[in-house]
């Protein structure tokens, strides 16, 4: 065990080596040096390979703030404190004791004890010993007792210093406590050696870091994917984060691919106060429409709303989750669908993962593979109208299999060729026809942006809500929430007022650009455009044709024959 000992004071070296030569186990080296000069020696205890670093008072406490070896610090036992009051307690002059909180603590207490007439003052930092002094001088004081700093000060200020020496108790003190935190460290060091044997050889990529982000460790596995096997895992950990920031998001699985074209799915868990990310190697690559969830779903309870549409949808949507039943979700942009797939999924208990497919992409990916990491889960397939009818036969097909996963379909309006398909249909109602519910929406919202911004909004104007009301919201859900989070974000008064509402929807009208091409109205043929135009409008007029063929401007007969054409 290799120490290094930093002595504030000549005596205090003579007593360590002393003692150090009556213990073969301790390789003890010292120098002398008080305060910074005796940081500037324990400096080099981390170049050189020593294993603690002991010393007292101030410079102990400096010390520890300037290097990470563990430092041990020479108490000031009741003996030390009962020789030097002992030796002071007759004096007839003014004496006080001034020190760091180390030296008076136990000062005052053995002071106490013994009846003393001694003042105490405590200092938390070096340049406070000579103003203290001044001070005590200009009282009429004459002795002083402290630390070396103290004394040292008061010598030049005219004053007598009385050193608080360690004795050998307190020297064997230190002794002992080095060598049990040396013995903690290296039982430490072996169980992590071990441990770090055991990541290395795992199959998956792993990083640790604490929840300040600072990285803890990063396994050989991981390192070898990214070819850093000769970095550090602050290395690793920098590039992660520079090319998938993302990732720190842990509420979701995600999948990347390395630079080695792996593909990989990462997820992150919290262990005893720190953030293990797991990488395991993926069927499937990033960028081609596939995300991964395990936890942290919405539930029905989530789903706000005392309309009878959206209630309506979500008694539909319980009653599909205790069924194996597939489901398929319809509604405009930002009515939710994703948070219905994650309420079925989440109700209907099953195990697995939730997997949401980008059915305009399906072609690209390999079904069966998803299908199988969707074992036990829920499979959502967002904008199933593009997907064809062999590949939708193909996933009812697989799905079907015993502990297939769940599977849910969701788009704007249903496919064309649904006739005769076996689904639970559950149409989501756009913003405008819940307009009842928009007075809690607002409220919600307001309550979580009061949180982000460190705002205290109480409320919208009657003006402002009556506003909100009159608005068609062609963005949804959204589009309110992006309104209510610039307005409460700039909010400086209790009331959110009609003028700003007015100016912040202006600006949330972004949400609604593009929301056709969203939705792919415009690809594919004039024909398949045509298709989805006629049943978006059957869809809004609640599949009554007469009501359709009438908005469309055609008859019965040629909205019938458009709709079956195929």
């Amino acid at each position: 065990m290799r120490i290094l000992a930093v002595a504030p004071y000549p005596g205090l070296k003579k007593l360590l080596l002393e003692w150090a030569d009556k213990d073969p186990e301790i390789d003890l080296e010292v120098e002398t040096g008080d305060l910074e000069a005796g940081v500037k020696q324990a400096a080099r205890a981390e170049e050189n390979g020593f294993d603690l670093v002991i010393s007292r008072g101030g410079t102990a406490q400096l010390i520890q703030e300037a290097i990470s070896l563990p430092v041990i610090e020479i108490p000031i036992t009741g003996y030390d404190m009962l020789r030097v009051l002992t030796l002071v307690k007759d004096y007839q002059g003014d004496a006080a004791i001034v020190g760091f909180p180390a030296i008076t603590r136990g000062a005052v207490t053995v002071r106490d004890l013994l009846g003393l007439d001694l003042k105490s003052y405590t200092i938390h930092d070096p340049g406070e010993v000579r103003q203290v002094l001044t001070q005590l001088r200009q009282a009429g004081v004459r002795v002083v007792l402290g630390d070396v700093v103290t004394v040292r000060t008061a010598g030049e200020e005219g004053l007598h210093g009385i050193l608080i020496t360690s004795g050998k108790e307190a020297v064997s003190d230190a002794f002992r406590e080095a060598k049990q935190t040396f013995q903690r460290i290296r039982h430490r060091e072996e169980k992590l050696r071990l441990l770090q044997s055991i990541l290395d050889r795992e199959e998956r990529g792993i990083l640790i870091t604490d929840h300040q982000g600072r990285t803890i460790y990063a396994n050989y596995r991981l390192k070898k994917w990214l070819d850093m096997t000769e970095r550090g895992a602050e290395d690793v950990a920098a590039w992660l984060w520079r090319e998938h920031p993302f990732l720190k998001d842990r509420r979701i699985v995600h999948g990347i691919t390395l630079p080695s074209e792996r593909s990989v799915v990462v997820q992150s868990e919290e262990v005893d106060g720190f953030v293990v990310y797991t990488f395991q190697e993926s069927a499937y690559p990033e960028g081609q429409g596939i995300k991964v969830k395990r936890s942290g779903f919405a539930a029905f309870s989530r789903i706000e709303g005392r309309s009878g549409s959206i209630r309506q949808a979500v008694e539909q949507a319980r009653v599909a989750a205790s069924t194996s039943t597939p489901v398929w979700l319809t509604g405009e942009k930002g009515t939710g669908k994703t948070r219905f797939a994650e309420a079925i999924h989440l109700a209907s208990g099953r195990r697995g993962p939730l997997i949401t497919v980008d059915g305009a992409r399906m072609e690209q990916i390999l079904v069966d593979r998803e299908i199988d990491v969707a074992q036990g889960g829920t499979l959502h397939v967002e904008r199933a109208d593009q997907l064809s009818a062999g590949i939708r036969e193909r996933l009812l097909s697989d799905t079907a299999e015993d502990n297939g996963p769940r599977l849910i379909f969701s788009s704007g309006y249903r496919a064309a060729d649904m006739k005769g398909s076996s689904y639970i249909f559950i149409h989501l109602p756009p913003l405008r026809e819940r307009i009842e519910d928009l007075d809690d929406l607002c409220r919600l919202w307001i309550a979580q942006f009061n949180s982000k911004y460190g705002k205290q909004v109480v409320g919208l104007e009657p003006e402002l809500l009556e506003l909100f009301k009159r608005e068609r919201w062609p963005g949804n859900l959204p589009q309110l929430a992006a309104t209510l989070e610039g307005l409460v974000r700039e909010a400086n008064t209790p009331f959110l007022s009609v003028d700003q509402g007015r100016k912040q929807l202006n600006q949330s009208m972004g949400f609604t650009q593009g929301i056709s091409e969203c939705n792919n109205f415009l690809s594919g043929t004039l024909e398949e455009i045509e298709e989805r135009i006629i049943r978006q409008v059957l869809e809004e007029e609640g599949d009554n044709r007469t009501k359709a063929a009438k908005r469309l401007g055609i008859n019965r007969s040629t909205l019938w024959r458009k709709l079956n054409r195929k």
